[in-house]
């Protein structure tokens, strides 16, 4: 469960697409999860997990991947803050565009609220005194992310955690065209990492 929208739910449903995982999607239909819509959640069997960290953490070793908690921490409690803060409300525009499949006067609208929502949830984090939440630059973490590649993918030939945490995070950006996360790609020479991440994980 999850907005289209989100960056993060996306990110769960890369892992899942990599793993082979069979799952639907479907927004939040509980009516007691009104303060949980915002974010992603995963059902399993009778049980619930409602943080995307916590998803990470728990579920996806599951999958095989050998997890690196602190590149975990970094794109979730730097970049993804990073991303909700700098994104240009023509970027949530294009991203809304590309999710929901509108034109016009409702992309536009929708878009203007995406970035005012995503910019209060930022807010709301940066303030939670039991995470770490930090206003990071998404230039950097490619930047560093580039510089720690092991050859064609993060982890050498294969894509693992690392990669899919990263392109899961930016992957509607990158579809939609938007520019916060084509200028980063672009300015860090992660053109082809990018294309091989989008042909293994459609």
């Amino acid at each position: 469960h999850g907005p289209w929208s989100s960056n993060a739910t996306t990110k769960i449903r890369c892992f899942l697409k990599a793993a082979n995982v069979p799952f639907t999607h479907k927004p939040h239909e509980d009516p007691g999860a009104e303060a949980l819509k915002e974010y992603p959640t995963v059902d399993i069997g009778a049980h619930r997990l409602d943080d995307g960290h916590l998803i990470m953490r728990f579920v996806m070793p599951a999958l095989s991947y050998e997890f690196f908690y602190e590149w975990e921490d970094k794109i979730v409690l730097s970049l993804e803050p990073a991303l909700q803060l700098h994104a240009s409300p023509d970027d949530w525009r294009k991203l809304a565009g590309y999710t929901h499949c509108v034109k016009g006067l409702q992309k536009f609208l929708m878009g203007r609220r995406e970035s005012r929502r995503e910019k209060d949830l930022c807010d709301a984090h940066l303030e939670d005194e039991d995470h770490k939440y930090e206003e990071g630059d998404e230039k950097s973490f490619a930047a560093e992310f580039k510089e720690a590649m092991a050859g064609k993918f993060f982890h050498g030939d294969a894509p693992g955690h690392v990669d899919i945490s990263f392109y899961g995070m930016i992957a509607g950006f990158l579809g939609a065209g938007a520019k916060i996360a084509t200028r980063m790609i672009a300015r860090n020479g992660l053109e082809n990492w990018a294309d091989a991440m989008q042909k293994r994980i459609p």
